[in-house]
């Protein structure tokens, strides 16, 4: 899990998904970003009630992306709004770890 110094506020989602800049990968087709370039690193992770109903379940799919995010973070210079868009088999598979590492390693 990210810190709370490391995440975004509701302010500057709102920021970033106005003006920042979209990454889509036909490798991660559960996840997509939207990020700005920033000297320090800041993240925030959106999962939409379409994808899972129940907040327990929306809880676990963004623990589990902020857990692969927490590795990236001394390597990754950006703030960044990850959403999850398909919901995987299972949010503790590898899967999505991998889909969130290749998707920002293709920066």
């Amino acid at each position: 899990m990210l810190s709370h110094g490391a995440r975004l506020r509701a302010s500057e989602v709102r920021q970033i998904i106005k003006s920042g800049k979209s990454l889509r990968s036909a490798a991660a087709p559960h996840v997509s970003l939207k990020y700005m370039q920033s000297p320090t690193f800041r993240a925030a992770i959106v999962v939409s009630k379409s994808i899972a109903r129940t907040a327990t379940e929306r809880n676990r799919l963004r623990r589990a992306a902020y857990n692969a995010l927490r590795e990236l973070a001394p390597s990754f210079h950006a703030q960044a709004v990850l959403f999850i868009q398909k919901r995987p088999s299972s949010p503790l598979a590898p899967t999505l770890r991998t889909e969130v590492q290749s998707l920002i390693g293709s920066l």
